[in-house]
């Protein structure tokens, strides 16, 4: 019988996805992760394994949609009884301010580790380069800049300094698990193929940012207008970002620049 071949950049992928189940399995038995993620990931690996390896565009369909469908299974499920793991936890931030707690969704980011993994191999270096550029870096940052004073204004939140050993877990966890976990997803899983629905670069550029900024606003939803707003806002500029600079490192800047930003410098939580 035959052996299948692979490719060395799929055995590093392959490498790469068996180190991140191992520390997933064993987050998971230290209770900080659902039993159900580690299996999810495992799946999600199998189906980002079907696409690279599938000839037929069908096989391809169906493995990115089976990719999308557990990457939001892992980031929103939480079974019944399950907490996340609690980094922070404070009545106030600041004077008046209210309660916050912080939790670290691993599901989110095992899953958005896997998929980076897979998509990025070999360009992720390029891609980090090419967010540090002089204009990719002032898009990223005029963006960020812009959802902030867009958010200020529509949910009148006060200027209130805060800076402590709790504003730099909130930055870490936040880089990390929030950021880095959601940009990946939604740009290498929906708007980046979502662009190829156009054969024209322009037009399919400008519909893989709104279906990725219509996902964002729809997975941020709120029953306030005013914050539902500000997030399709944020949403728009983010998927804008990654449209302009082809650099998911640019919209992970922009991202992390308005949470850091707002966190430190504004009303915090909304």
């Amino acid at each position: 019988m035959k052996s299948m071949n692979t490719s060395p950049s799929i055995n590093t992928k392959l490498t790469i996805s068996f180190i991140t189940l191992l520390l997933a399995a064993i987050f998971s038995a230290l209770g900080l992760l659902p039993a159900i993620h580690v299996l999810s990931a495992a799946f999600l690996v199998a189906l980002l394994f079907m696409y690279d390896k599938a000839n037929a565009t069908y096989l391809k369909v169906l493995a990115w949609i089976g990719v999308f469908l557990v990457g939001v299974f892992m980031a929103l499920y939480r079974p019944d009884g399950f907490s996340y793991w609690n980094t922070i936890s404070v009545e106030q931030l600041h004077e008046n301010g209210k309660p916050y707690q912080q939790f670290v969704n691993l599901g989110k980011f095992f899953g958005a580790m896997i998929i980076f993994t897979w998509v990025m191999h070999g360009r992720a270096k390029a891609d980090l380069v090419k967010a540090f550029t002089i204009r990719n870096l002032a898009i990223a940052i005029s963006s960020a800049l812009t959802v902030l004073l867009v958010a200020a204004w529509i949910l009148e939140l006060d200027t209130i300094t805060k800076f402590s050993q709790i504003t730099i877990v909130f930055l870490a966890i936040n880089l990390v698990i929030t950021c880095f976990s959601e940009e990946s997803f939604y740009r290498l899983v929906v708007q980046r193929p979502s662009e190829k629905a156009f054969t024209n670069k322009r037009f399919g550029r400008v519909f893989g940012a709104l279906i990725a900024s219509a996902f964002f606003t729809l997975t941020h939803f709120s029953n306030q207008p005013q914050v539902l707003t500000v997030m399709a806002i944020a949403g728009t500029l983010y998927a804008t970002t990654y449209a302009l600079t082809r650099s998911v490192s640019a919209a992970i800047v922009t991202h992390f620049s308005v949470n850091a930003l707002h966190f430190i410098f504004l009303t915090y939580p909304m």
